[in-house]
This record gives C-alpha cells, structure tokens and sequence, in this order.
C-alpha cells in the first residue's frame, strides 16, 4: 500500500472541503458519497480542535450504543433498568459542561436511529455543543429526521463534499509515486476513482504492488490498467447480478472489448455499430441505469472496471464470439461514417477485435487495420496487426510488412527493421521501393552531412520540390517522409523560403502517417520562431495539437513535445513543464526518450538557478543532422549549468566555440547558441563581444534574411559597445518576436550599461522593464538578471520615497516614522542621487513608475 503523511491527506480534504473559520469552531454536518473522504475530514477537524472532544460513531445506532461507552456515561449512576434516552443526553450534556468547549464528533452520522439522533439534535439546540458530523446523503440512505434538522434549520453548517478533481489527483499520485505523473494518467485515475478519494488510493496501491509504473525522463508513466480491490471487484460483481438483461448485454460487449480499447481508445466504442449489436432498447437502458455514457458518435462505460467484472462472469467463447460481432459490425457500419478519424478508429478497432477471436483476422482486414492504425499514429497497434505473433515472419503480406517497417522505424527497433528489409529486399512493391529509397537517403544525409545533402537533390528536376513531387508519385509516404528530411536539412542551414515550400509540399500526404507530423512539426516550430518570433510558433504549435487530438495517445505526446519546446522559447516555462511532462509516453521508445527530461531541467534552471545540472557536452561536432540537433540541445543545456554554477565566462566560452564550428553546417542551430552567449555577456568591448559580433556576421551573411537573424546582429554590436539604448530597442524587438526571456535579459544589459554611463533614470526604467518581464515568465536566473536583482533603494529609502509619492512633507513623514526631519531629508537626498532625480516631484513619479510596473 502507498504510504502518505497523515498531515497531507487532512490537508487536501480541508481544501476540499472549504470550510471557513466559524465552521470549524462551533460545528458543521460534512455530507458526501461514500468513500469521499467524510471521515478524514472529521479526523483532521478532530485533531485541529483546541479543547476536549467526545467521539461517537453512528455505526452503533441505538442511544445506549452510541453513548454508553463514553466514560461520562459508565461513571455515571444509571436509573434501574435500561437507561432512557433522556438520562444519556443529560449525561453527555453534563460531561460537556464539566470540561468547557467540549465538542462532539459523529461518523456516520446517517446510521443513527431516531432516538439517537435526537439526542445528537438537542446537544446542539439546547445545550450549545460544537458537534461536527460526518453523513452520507444519497438516494439509497437517508439520515433521521433530527440529523436533517441540523442543517435545514441552519443549526449548523452543511459542507457538501465536492469529487476530487484532476489537481487532487495529480497531487496525490505525485507525491505517493514520488515523480511527476502525466496529464493522460491523471485523468484516467479521475474517471476510475469517480471522485472518490478511498478509491483513488485502492487503484493506486494496486498499481504499484503490481509494478504498472515506469519512470522515463523523471516522468512516471503508468503502463497497465491497474486492478480495484477485492472489495471493489465484489461490489462490481453484485453490481453486475443486479443489471437488467439488456444494460447487462451491453456491459458484456464492453467486457469482450476491453484488453483492446482499454489501452487505445479511452474505452470508448462507436455509437452506430453498439446500436447495431445491442440494439437501441438496451442502450437507453443502460443510460437510464447510469452504465453508460454518450455522444453523438460514441459510448462508454460510466465505471470501466465493470466491464471487467462482467468479462469475469462471461465464458471465454462467449466474449470471443462477441468480439468477432463487434468487430463485424464496426467493420459493416465503418462506411457509412463521416470524417476520416472516425473510419480510421473503426477500422483499427476492426482489426484489432478480430484477433482475439479464436479464427483471428483475415490479411484483407488486418491492411485495412493496420493502415487506419499508421493514420492514427499508433505504432503498437501496427505492428500487432502486421505480424500477429509478434514475430518478423508472421507479416507474410508485403504491404503488411512495409507498414510493419514504418512502425519498427517509429519504435526505433533498428535491428528487427535490419533483418525485414534483408528478407524483402526484392520486393518491386512500389512502397517497399520508397521505403528502401528513403532509408538510403536517411543515411545518405547522415555520411554527407546537411549542405551535401542539398546539393545533391539540388540538381533534381524541379529542384528540392520537385524531386520530393516525384518520388510522391511513386510513393505518397516514402515520398513525404523525403520531403520531411529536405525540410529540416533547408531550415537547418538557412534556406527558410525552401524549408517552408516543402513543408507545404507534403500537404495531405503527412496524414498518412500520424506520427510524421510530429516531425514537422519540430521543423515547423524551429523554423517559425527564426522567420516570424516564437508567438507564431506557439501559435501554430496550439493548431496542430488541436488537429491531431482525434489521433494516438502518442501522437498526442508527440503534439506536447512540440509546444514545449516553443512554449519553453517563448518564456512561458509552466505550460512547457505540463506538456513536456506529458510527452513522456512517446519518448519512452525513440532516441529522443531523455529530451523533454533535458529540456525540463534546463527550464528549471533558467527559472530557478537550482536543481539539475548537465554533464560535458560533446567535444566533436557531428556531420549528422538529426545528431547535430541533439549534440546542440546538450550544449545548451551545459552553457546554463555553468551560469547556475557561477560560471558565466565558461558558458560564453562553450556556446561560442560552438557555433563557431557549428556556422557552416547549421547556422540556424548557431544562432541559439551565438544568442545565448549574448545573453550571457556583460556589455562592452572585449575580445570576447568583438569575436560574438564576427561570429554572428557570418551566420547573417550564410542565412537568409530572417527577423530574428536581423535582432541577433543588433544584440551582438549593442553588446560590445554597451549600448544602453541600443540594448533597449533590441529588447523591444525581441519582446515583439514573443521571445521574451531575452528581452528580459536585454533589457538588464541596457539597464546596466545606461547606470554604467550615468543615465540613471533610463537606467531604473530599463530596470523595472527586466524585472516585469522575468517575473512574466515566472522567473529567470540569467547572468544578466542578476544585475539588476539587488534593489535600487534601502528598505528606509523606499519606504520614504512612497510617503513622499503620497504627498506627504517631510515634517510628517518625520513624526510618522518617529525620524528626525535632517533624516528624512538625508534618506531622499541618497534616493534622489540613485534615480537620477533633483526634485521630489520626479521622485514621486520614479517611484510610481515603478510601483505600477510591479503591479502589472
């Protein structure tokens, strides 16, 4: 079972619970389902309390049950026979009267019987006790009448429990797993626990006595479905017996199901082929029963793990031949369905039904699967689809085994995608030919290195474009995924109006593979915030995750991936932590699996200063364009280790030597790190800025005219002749390409560089500008913000120069501050000098300049 401090679980149930102050001292009735949590709460009210308190539980029912046990009650001399309900209510009224502030407490407060409770009810009333009850209030029980008394005639509070939503769940699944946990888990523990905090933590242990847990970059990510309880798996069950013979029919289509949508599907299952197999009669029934839910297109279980416990009860051949009737129907009512995401999850779901049935699939159904499975972005499903016993000889079809291909390639089993393409080597398949001409054009660019790579395909006719046209109209996949490679590779070195004909080149054709847009995706996002700033970027990154939510639990990872990156560009480090936390699933299998772990230490230490550090970055600079990417991403994630550590001077040296080797082959990826070094730089002439400023000369001179190359030149000369407002306009040309961090730090280096030069209003404005920005972002521990980090006045000054903002003399600011007035004046006379101000009306307006900025 999962261990948690008892003082965080009160914690979390009074959040939930809401309760104000008077409540918690004179009493209030906590109602709520059970398992929500009630008896906690009580608990933590209990253990809150500052005097005595009598603990009851309603359990007992009958007055002498309830009450006889109290110590008040057994020393006390009863009447002869059994004790009447009015001498225990006198017992406990005077045992309260005894020790003053005495406070009762009831669980279960809906068990008591009439007698009992009004004993409860008149403690209240009539002898003014704090009494805190704990009540379940449903349709299946119903307290006594003098327990509904209390809160009807407002006697006490009533604090109706609310369902714990997604944040309760993510808080506790994160600090009992002990590792930040993704969006799509918490919100399947939400939907399984239905607000229920008992049940939250039974599924949880279960969870993790069976090992259904992977942590991959610092995420955990759960990768069964974890088992309710033995109790919960009995009231399942009982719940089952008591179904109606038509919501049962339905929960049995579930049970056969289950071990395929359960994992891929979100449980649910299309509305059209269940009316077919069902029938409408037993869906309406089961939605009036509460056992189902849906829309217009689809249904599902209201408690998943029911269709468990019918598959339970269900003989093998029984749900297998369910299964192949589902799969028939979804297959046979697939057609007259409208939108291609919902044929491709009918599709899927066709193929993937069909072979838990004893006949399994036919080759016809599982290319049909397989491809709607490639669409979805859905890897796994392929593979199984494609070789059914998960071995390389079982694809015997050579359209299955090209899709089989893709899938390795996308869950990076290199040596098994080796071994298929030496077995169907002579395959004349069109899109076996594309696939073997792409993987040789892969790792033709992986020997020659970008710019070769360009050239070569140069010379094709029609270009870059129309080589990618040609092979598209042998291959449409083989063929994007070619233009995917020239794509990134154009960006790379600089060719933008290239990379963006190809991109929208591939058109349609990226649809047929739903992970090839993560792809361009990536290229997309790098090549936005180059051209146009990191707010289009962001912007775009938004559209395509919104376009691709019908598609795979991966592709939508892949899709978090994407905008964390240009989300963590653009300063907005909390939603690039959330999404690149939930990009963990589809990182688990591919060469990027520790990026979004990488780039999440890196936001926290540019936020934070503190936390993870980096290692040695690479000493060689890889020809490989996919190895360059990452090789880059490592130094930069060094470069901000070194300023956390202090060591601003090595970071520059590291991001120049860098881009330096790196301007010819991928001067797009120089610019991050010529940018950063920027950042880094305190202003002025150096041999270090001059050597920035060649170095950045070149790359604008090896790229195409871009808006952020154009701000990278003007930062660069800014910095080496410490500029003040120079690094002002550049830090308002940055600001407008959304990227806002090195605005941020622009705007400390103008701040510094005016002080430096004696302009010291400039200087206060320039610094209030950093300031406002970082704390936009939510933090930025740069060098340069450490500049500007200490306060410009004394605690005494500010507090003085706010009085004077009120209009206040300095003869009452004197007498309010109990100050003489020579010390007053002295104080403004220092403040003036640091603002760069010779009166106090300049003074009071610096100082509201600066208040309103802090405000915003």
């Amino acid at each position: 079972m999962p261990t948690i401090e008892t003082g965080y679980q009160a914690e979390q149930a009074l959040l939930r619970a809401r309760l104000d102050g008077d409540a918690q001292e004179r009493g209030c009735v906590v109602v709520g389902p059970a398992g929500s949590g009630k008896t906690t709460i009580l608990e933590a009210l209990r253990n809150r309390y500052a005097g005595p308190v009598l603990t009851v539980s309603g359990v007992r029912r009958t007055p002498d049950l309830v009450f006889g046990h109290l110590p008040a009650c057994r020393e006390t001399t009863a009447p002869e026979g059994d004790r009447p309900a009015a001498w225990l209510r006198w017992a406990v009224a005077d045992a309260c009267r005894e020790r003053s502030g005495t406070a009762l407490f009831v669980d279960d407060a809906h068990l008591l019987d009439d007698d009992a409770a009004a004993i409860v009810h008149s403690l209240v009333v009539h002898d003014n006790v704090p009494a805190f009850l704990a009540c379940v209030l449903d349709a299946d029980r119903s307290p006594a009448p003098a327990v509904r008394s209390l809160w009807k005639d407002r006697h006490l509070p009533r604090v109706d429990l609310p369902a714990i939503g997604a944040r309760e769940v993510r808080d506790y699944l994160t600090r009992v797993i002990g590792h930040p946990v993704t969006t799509r888990d918490v919100a399947a523990f939400t939907r399984w626990s239905r607000g229920a905090p008992a049940t939250l933590v039974d599924l949880t242990a279960s969870s993790l006595e069976a090992d259904q847990w992977e942590v991959v970059g610092g995420v955990a990510v759960l990768m069964q479905r974890p088992s309710p309880s033995v109790e919960e798996r009995e009231r399942l069950a009982e719940a089952v017996e008591g179904l109606s013979e038509g919501a049962l029919a339905v929960v049995e289509c579930f049970g056969a199901a289950t071990p395929v949508i359960g994992t891929r599907m979100l449980d649910w299952l299309p509305l059209g082929p269940m009316i077919d197999l069902a029938g409408w009669d037993a869906l309406l029934e089961a939605e009036r029963c509460g056992v189902i839910e849906a829309d217009t297109t689809r249904v599902r279980l209201t408690v998943p793990f029911l269709a468990d416990a019918a598959a339970r009860r269900t003989p093998a051949l029984r749900r297998a031949e369910l299964a192949g009737r589902l799969a028939t129907a979804i297959k046979v009512g697939s057609g007259t369905r409208t939108g291609a995401s919902l044929e491709d999850e009918a599709l899927a779901l066709t193929g993937l039904l069909a072979l838990t049935t004893p006949q399994g699939a036919s080759a016809g159904v599982r290319l049909a699967a397989a491809r709607s499975a490639h669409r979805l972005g859905d890897p796994e499903a392929v593979r199984a689809l494609a070789a059914p016993r998960a071995d390389i000889h079982s694809a015997d079809d050579p359209e299955l085994a090209v899709l089989y291909a893709w899938a390795l390639i996308h869950l990076n089993h290199l040596e098994s995608l080796r071994v298929l393409t030496v077995r169907w080597a002579d395959e004349p398949l069109p899109a076996w030919r594309g696939l073997v001409d792409f993987l040789t054009e892969f790792g033709r660019r992986r020997k020659l290195g970008g710019r070769a790579f360009l050239d070569l395909h140069d010379s094709d006719e029609g270009g870059l474009i129309g080589g990618v046209a040609e092979r598209m109209s042998r291959d449409r996949m083989s063929g994007a995924w070619f233009c995917f490679l020239l794509a990134e590779t154009a960006m790379l070195v600089g060719r933008y109006t290239e990379a963006r004909g190809l991109l929208d080149a591939v058109g349609s054709a990226a649809d047929d593979d739903g992970l090839l847009m993560f792809h361009l995706a990536y290229v997309d996002v790098r090549l936005q915030t180059a051209v146009s700033g990191a707010d289009r970027a962001c912007a775009d990154t938004e559209r395509i995750r919104q376009a691709s939510g019908w598609r795979s639990d991966q592709v939508c990872a892949a899709a978090d991936f994407v905008c964390g990156v240009a989300h963590a560009n653009a300063g907005r480090f909390d939603d690039a932590l959330a999404e690149l936390r939930d990009s963990a699933p589809f990182l688990v299998a591919t060469r990027l699996e520790d990026s979004s772990a990488r780039l999440m230490g890196r936001i926290t230490l540019m936020s934070t200063g503190t936390g993870w550090r980096a290692g040695a970055a690479p000493i060689e600079v890889p020809v490989d364009p996919y190895a360059l990417l990452t090789v880059s991403e490592l130094t930069l994630d060094r470069a901000w280790s070194l300023a956390a550590d202090g060591d601003a001077a090595g970071s520059v040296d590291c991001l120049l030597d860098f881009a330096e080797a790196i301007t010819g082959a991928a001067p797009t990826l120089a610019v991050d790190h010529f940018e950063l070094a920027a950042r880094f730089l305190v202003p002025g002439e150096t041999e270090v800025t001059r050597r920035l400023t060649a170095g950045v000369g070149t790359v604008a001179e090896t790229v195409e005219p871009a808006r952020r190359i154009d701000a990278l030149s003007g930062y660069a000369g800014a910095v080496r002749t410490a500029d003040g407002a120079g690094l002002e306009a550049v830090a308002e040309r940055y600001r407008s390409l959304g990227l806002v961090p090195v605005a941020a730090d622009a705007f400390a280096q103008a701040a510094d560089a005016r002080r430096a030069a004696g302009a010291t209003p400039a200087a206060v404005t320039d610094h209030l500008a950093a300031k406002r920005l970082a704390e936009a972002v939510g933090g930025l521990a740069s060098p340069a913000q450490r500049l500007v980090a200490a306060p410009l006045l004394t605690r005494r000054e500010a507090e003085i120069v706010a009085l004077v903002a009120q209009t206040r003399s300095n003869a009452q600011i004197a007498e309010q501050l109990q100050l003489s007035v020579r010390t007053i004046e002295g104080h403004l006379l220092r403040a003036s000098g640091k603002l760069g101000v010779r009166d106090r009306k300049a003074l009071a307006e610096i100082w509201r300049e600066q208040l309103s900025a802090s405000c915003a």
